[in-house]
């Protein structure tokens, strides 16, 4: 009987296992109101701002100074006026979603753990 080597089998699981934790299904929720009530209400990692001219950008690292909305765009800082941003979203996690994806890839990972074990095991399941 030969046995796995658990480093390339670790591996391999962690390759198949990534992709769901990175995918982390989420949506974004446009809120109702103004820019200044959502950052003061919720502590928030970053927003996407729809602006009036139709062009949307994810901001992180946020604060409403006067009549600006202030934030980090791909490192860059960036001031946007309140009367620019037509729409602003939070992000929310969907659980449900989430949690199926996590055990569909553990699903996924088990199977192909048990493929490779087959496919390496001589006399493993007494044949």
């Amino acid at each position: 009987m030969r046995t796995i080597a658990h480093r390339p089998v670790r591996r391999f699981v962690a390759l198949v296992l990534l992709p769901t934790y990175l995918a982390g299904c989420y949506s974004w929720e446009a809120q109702e109101a103004s820019p200044q009530q959502v950052l003061a209400e919720e502590q928030l990692d970053s927003v996407r701002v729809t602006l009036t001219d139709g062009s949307k950008l994810v901001l992180d690292v946020l604060a409403v100074s006067d009549d600006t909305l202030l934030g980090v765009e791909r490192g860059a800082q960036r001031s946007i006026p309140l009367s620019d941003v037509s729409v602003l979203e939070v992000r929310k996690t969907e659980t449900v979603l989430t949690a199926a994806a996590v055990l569909g890839g553990l699903a996924l990972a088990a199977a192909a753990v048990f493929g490779i074990w087959v496919a390496t095991c001589d006399d493993c399941l007494g044949t």
